[in-house]
Order: structure tokens, then sequence, then C-alpha cells
């Protein structure tokens, strides 16, 4: 996650576009954010950009628990979201002309989420501070796993485990 708990939107917009002023429509797509994340997420990363289809304009959120997908589609706001232990794979690249955020998950082609258009500065800060923030999950997760299964040993039974030792090498 990114160093300070993030919640001001403005401030996200303004560090992912700079110098870009926030246009209506995506006042709007700023103002909708908080309907998808609970109180208790902390959101410090958004991009704009359109569905693979190049259908609907939308918005890719990353806060501390999930990367969500949100865009006004025809038939109403279309969702998509996932866990960071869900994500297998991110990636910024270039088609056409296009900036393309790919996003695979454990669920294989079923899990795979693209969007494109997105600004190409803020498509690769996005993805690296996203990528970022999933290895900080990861060592905190291994930490604790390894923590767990090593049992706790009193201070007596570390120096009995010593004087084994040392009364089997010599």
């Amino acid at each position: 996650m990114a160093n300070k708990e993030r919640t001001d939107l403005t401030e996200i917009y303004q560090d992912y576009y700079p110098g870009q002023p926030l246009s209506s429509a995506w006042k709007i797509q700023v103002a909708r954010i908080p309907e998808f994340v609970s109180p208790e997420e902390i959101v410090f990363a958004f991009v704009f950009g359109r569905d693979l289809n190049g259908v609907s304009w939308g918005s890719l959120v990353a806060t501390d628990r999930r990367l969500l997908w949100f865009c006004k589609g025809l038939l109403g706001t279309s969702t998509h979201d996932m866990t960071y232990d869900q994500v297998t794979s991110l990636d910024v690249s270039t088609s056409l002309g296009d900036t393309i955020i790919s996003i695979q998950t454990s669920a294989g082609l079923l899990g795979t989420k693209a969007v494109k258009n997105v600004s190409a500065s803020a498509a690769t800060k996005f993805v690296s501070q996203v990528r970022s923030h999933m290895a900080q999950l990861r060592i905190r997760r291994e930490t604790s796993q390894s923590s767990q299964a090593q049992p706790h040993r009193s201070l007596s039974e570390q120096l009995e485990s010593l004087a084994h030792r040392a009364r089997e090498e010599f």
C-alpha cells in the first residue's frame, strides 16, 4: 500500500493525472468510488479507462484489500472485483497506441480483466503501486505463517536444546 493512508480521492487523482483538471465526467467517476468501497477499505490508487470492448468508460480502483473495476454500461453499472490473492499477474502494455492494464486471476480466462485507453504514466504508476502492495501483503502472510509454524519455546527449553547439542558434539 502507499506509505500513508490515502482517503482524499481528489489528491489521488492529482497524483495520477498531474496538471490535468478534473473534468465533469471524471468528477462523477471519482464521486462514485465510495459507493463500491466499504468504509473500512483504504483507496490508494485509481485510474480511468475503457473496458476491453471499448464500450464503457470506468474506473479501476486499488484498495488495501482488493482491485475493483466499475463502469456504467448500456444495462446499468457493471462491477468486477478481485482480492489480491486471486491476482496472478498484473501488466501494462501498449497496442496500437492504447495503453492497457491487464489483470490475470486464478480463475483463468474467466478471471481476465483488461482496461484500455489509460494514460500511460498513470497506468505505469498504478501497476507499480499495486505490485508493491501485493509484495507487502505476501511478505506479511509468509512472516505470519512462519511464526505460526515454529512454536515458541521457553528459555529453559532453548538452553536445554543447546546443552544437548553441545554434549553430542563432544
